[in-house]
């Protein structure tokens, strides 16, 4: 192991050293790659444009004007090819559109004019595994050679378990492998042919305009026991991902590529040297266990360690902190936040002021409930990526339930001035104004940091530009008293800021250009 990490840390250096150059002082560097807030999208739930009740592509091209109304940067789809499953995570054909949501047209006329509004399309890329009803294991079920080379199989009779459950499923005379779900067969990375033809689905997506992948699964694509005494191994994984991208760079140099790496830091950090982003997961619960709080003096420190850590691995890295996602129970529906818009506007202060290329949950914006129902209803994660509750012709209704009968729509919202999507209106409009807080990915604790008061700095050096911003969020529910020199560039619940802030109130953040301060 020790071996195999020296050599793909060289292999990697010197593929960032080859196009490295000393930057001069005062010469400007270009800004490359992708940089902004993502939305994550279920394409099923998030808006309907033909009355039919699911939601589609052309729903979402109808919504990009309230998508840029909160400078949104960048979309996440959930899977949008043909699928056997209503989530999208059983792909059947990698190069098609998922008939229910509309046609490649449709796709293309959306990536057109997210592209002139701003807005680049990132594709949620299941790689991991097919569809048990993908052509290429039914030719595999039937003996085809190729294509049972396509999969992990076996004609053994295998019964080996994996975090507790099984793994290995019998189809005729053949054990094949699929870590999640029997209906989900792993594909077999360790076939040159499988890697091939990823990489050429991955070519004729980007030729279509899209400008990165999320990558499902991406630590188990060389899973745990995917053959009888094979140890799980990142190296491989990594390798691959740095593959992915870099053939993707060869037709589009900007191109981004996002991970699902679903473990603890120190394990998802590795892959900080094949991927530009990690869904930060410890960044996740730590933000919701703060926001749920009246306190936590370690908070801003721990930030910190964890960005040594990736930066350890990437210098480059781009830091990916989320709230809550789609096999998660919703921000709102967490115990300790329940429902309290002081939290949920907290949350999200926090989350937009970190460094990196936050993610959006789609209805986060409005406070959207959802959880993992039992299944007394037939339902279990559907209620975790329930419809937008629009109130308007768009609403979608693939399934009915009154979680959400009382969140207000964006529309009633927005002419709220105290409400959560204004919040998030404001302070993504700020963020997107200022390179302190837009770009890079340093992070400097606040010197009178205590455990209700919680600020950091944030720097953009350019050239002879730049802005540094000090970030302080008090989350307590008394009002605490600071002192700030600058110009005020955000204070809760203020439309317009204020010129100067003496005391915070509770649950309230403000950030404060400090710029040339003493």
């Amino acid at each position: 192991m020790i071996k195999k990490l020296l050599l793909l840390v060289t292999f990697l250096s010197l593929v960032v050293l080859s196009g490295c150059t000393t930057p001069q002082t005062e010469t400007p560097k270009e800004i490359t790659g992708l940089h902004g807030t993502i939305y994550q999208i279920f394409v099923r739930s998030f808006a309907d444009s033909d009355g039919d009740g699911i939601g589609d592509l052309n729903g979402i091209t109808q919504k990009l004007d309230y998508l840029q109304s909160l400078n949104v940067k960048a979309l996440w789809l959930m899977p949008i090819q043909p699928n056997s499953a209503y989530h999208g995570y059983e792909v059947t054909d990698y190069y098609g559109i998922n008939p229910e949501y509309g046609t490649m047209d449709d796709f293309q006329n959306l990536v057109n004019k997210a592209k002139e509004k701003g807005i680049e399309i990132i594709l949620d890329m299941v790689i991991n595994h097919s569809s048990h009803k993908h052509p290429w294991f039914i030719e595999a079920m039937k003996g085809d050679p190729k294509y049972l080379n396509y999969y992990v199989t076996t004609t053994k009779s295998m019964s080996d378990t994996v975090d507790g459950k099984q793994v290995w499923h019998q189809n005729g005379k053949y054990s094949y492998y699929a870590y999640f779900f029997y209906t989900q067969p792993d594909l077999n990375f360790f076939n040159p042919e499988v890697q091939e033809e990823l990489i050429n689905i991955g070519k004729f997506w980007v030729n279509l305009g899209v400008k990165g992948f999320r990558i499902d699964g991406a630590m188990h694509l060389y899973a745990t026991r995917e053959y009888p005494d094979q140890a799980y191994n990142w190296f491989d994984n990594v390798l691959f991902l740095h593959k992915l991208r870099t053939e993707m760079r060869k037709k589009d140099p900007d191109f981004y590529t996002l991970g699902e790496v679903w473990t603890d830091a120190n394990a998802y950090s590795l892959y900080y040297q094949g991927l530009d982003s990690a869904v930060d997961f410890d960044i996740s619960n730590l933000l919701v266990d703060t926001a749920s709080k009246n306190g936590n003096d370690n908070y801003v420190n721990r930030i910190v360690k964890l960005y040594n850590l990736y930066r350890e691995q990437n210098p480059d890295f781009i830091g990916a902190p989320f709230l809550r996602n789609h096999d998660m129970d919703r921000l709102a529906s967490i115990p300790g936040i329940d429902n309290n818009l002081a939290k949920m506007r907290m949350a999200a202060e926090m989350l937009l002021t970190l460094p990196g290329n936050p993610i959006i949950y789609y209805g986060e914006e409005i406070g959207m409930l959802g959880w993992k129902t039992d299944g007394t209803h037939g339902w279990y994660d559907e209620t975790r990526r329930l419809p937008l509750p629009w109130a308007d012709a768009s609403e979608t209704f693939w399934i009915s339930t009154n979680i959400n009968k009382d969140v207000k729509s964006p529309t009633v919202q927005a002419g709220d001035a105290n409400s959560l999507w204004n919040t998030y209106r404001r302070i993504l409009k700020v963020r997107a104004e200022n390179k302190a807080l837009h770009y890079g990915n340093t992070l400097e604790p606040y010197e009178l940091n205590n455990y209700r008061l919680q600020g950091y700095y944030r720097t953009y050096t350019n050239g002879s530009e730049t802005q540094k911003v000090l970030i302080i969020h008090n989350l307590d529910i008394t009002p605490q008293d600071i002192s700030v020199s600058g110009r005020i560039l955000y204070l809760t619940n203020q439309e317009t800021a204020p010129s100067t802030v003496t005391v915070l109130p509770p649950k309230t953040t403000v950030i404060v250009d400090v710029t040339g301060a003493s």
